[in-house]
């Protein structure tokens, strides 16, 4: 699952998720699609923090410890 944004000042900016990270796993389950990362959040709590393993645009892998914090508002 490719990461098309990522908000200044959010949890995954202080995790230092990027723009075209690629997400591979979430604390070791593989993830393939949206469906997945939403699967491998739903049942945690604001301030759980999770590992991510994330392919880089250059090709790094990269392992990043996320502390989760509120979804922003869903607007009309």
């Amino acid at each position: 699952m490719i990461i098309a944004s990522v908000q200044p000042l959010s949890p995954a900016a202080d995790a230092g998720l990027q723009r075209g990270d690629i997400v591979l796993e979430v604390d070791g389950k593989p993830i393939r699609q949206v469906e997945d990362l939403q699967a491998a959040l739903k049942d945690r709590r604001v301030g759980e923090s999770v590992r991510m393993l994330l392919l880089r645009n250059d090709d790094r892998r990269v392992e990043v410890t996320l502390q989760l914090g509120r979804r922003p508002p869903i607007l009309p």
